[in-house]
């Protein structure tokens, strides 16, 4: 792979490319093809970095230790829900 680097912060590169990708990028009008080539590029690792992301925010779940409660589920979700109504009536009233 040769890369060089020109003033325009532009790097200039060899890519090799299956017979079929070549083929398939030679309908596309010359002055495009660096355009294609570089979002299917973007594309690619932006779905890299989803993947590693995603890794690693499933790792630090798999980490974390369920609340222990002394109330039923019901109750906590009743309670919650009663003090988000008074904050409500009190938010309408000022």
């Amino acid at each position: 792979m040769t890369i060089s680097t020109n003033k325009d912060r532009k790097i200039r590169t060899t890519l090799y490319l299956t017979l079929e990708n070549k083929k398939r990028l030679e309908r596309i009008p010359r002055g495009k093809r660096t355009l294609v080539i570089n979002q299917a590029i973007a594309h690619t690792l932006k779905q890299m970095d989803r993947q590693e992301t995603k890794k690693s925010l499933l790792k630090a779940l798999n980490n974390i230790q369920p609340i222990q409660s002394h109330e039923p589920v019901e109750k906590t979700i009743r309670n919650a829900r009663q003090e988000r109504l008074v904050q409500l009536s009190n938010d309408v009233a000022d």
